[in-house]
């Protein structure tokens, strides 16, 4: 990554992967402090200031959800870069009374960055999980909580508020789950003046009436696709209410108010 790396639309991928950047020249700071001689001085300014281009690529290529998250990231960098400047004017005596100090502080401030860095992709997948089908939601939900679980090494503060608003979550997905209905394709749906928003290669999206409510369907094409609906949303769709079990057909799903113009 480099300063003016401009990141796709915010989603946790790329925000991971700032993350594990961060995180990494966290690390090697660390490791540099616990034995710092004079000779290292510039190894530790090359390292602190490695850790600003990946963030400041999210800053200038991405929106945001919570700017205050990364407003605390740039605050904590800033910190860092600041005692590594004071610590370079010091002398050999002093620096070396200070060794442990330094490392200590160093420590502290990895943790805070360690923090902030976990709650801005928490943040970034909430925020993109929210836009998701229900079942899908419910998959990531999970994954988050795996993650979450895994990270022993790196617990803080927040660690235990976090897990368990993410297995609040996970209990009101899997509930919303079991009060979805299946209907019938045939029988249920009503194509009388039905209309296609959207078509492509997979499939096409038309409207329908489902007991008397205005419905949007997509069709997809049985060959070669496998048996899960792929993602529906797009932009600020309401949430998925149902799945159509279809002979001959992948799953498909619909939303209770027609939609805009979507492409398959």
């Amino acid at each position: 990554m480099t300063g003016r790396t401009l990141l796709a639309p915010l989603t946790a991928a790329p925000m991971a992967d700032v993350a594990v950047v961060i995180l990494h020249v966290v690390d090697e700071i660390r490791k540099v402090a616990e034995g710092t001689r004079e000779n290292d001085r510039q190894a530790l300014f090359k390292r602190v200031l490695a850790v600003q281009p990946p963030v400041l690529a999210v800053r200038e290529g991405t929106k945001l959800s919570s700017s205050e998250a990364l407003r605390q990231l740039l605050a904590t960098v800033e910190k860092i870069r600041n005692f590594l400047g004071g610590y370079a004017q010091t002398s050999k005596f002093n620096r070396a009374l200070k060794r442990k100090a330094n490392a200590d502080q160093f420590t502290q401030l990895g943790d805070i960055l360690t923090e902030e860095v976990q709650a801005l992709q928490l943040d970034v997948a909430v925020d993109a999980w929210a836009k998701e089908d229900a079942s899908d939601r419910l998959a990531d939900l999970d994954n988050m909580v795996d993650t979450m679980e895994r990270m022993e090494r790196s617990r803080t503060d927040n660690h235990a508020e976090v897990m368990s608003v993410l297995q609040a979550l996970r209990n009101d997905e899997r509930a919303e789950l079991t009060g979805w209905v299946e209907i019938d394709y045939s029988e249920d749906l009503d194509f009388e003046g039905s209309t296609i928003l959207g078509a492509g290669g997979v499939g096409e999206v038309r409207t329908v009436k489902w007991n008397g409510a205005d419905v949007a369907v997509k069709h997809l094409l049985a060959s070669g696709l496998p048996r899960d609906c792929p993602r529906l949303t797009s932009g600020d769709l309401p949430p998925l209410q149902s799945a159509l079990r279809v002979r001959g057909l992948a799953i498909c799903g619909f939303y209770r108010t027609p939609p805009p113009l979507l492409g398959c």
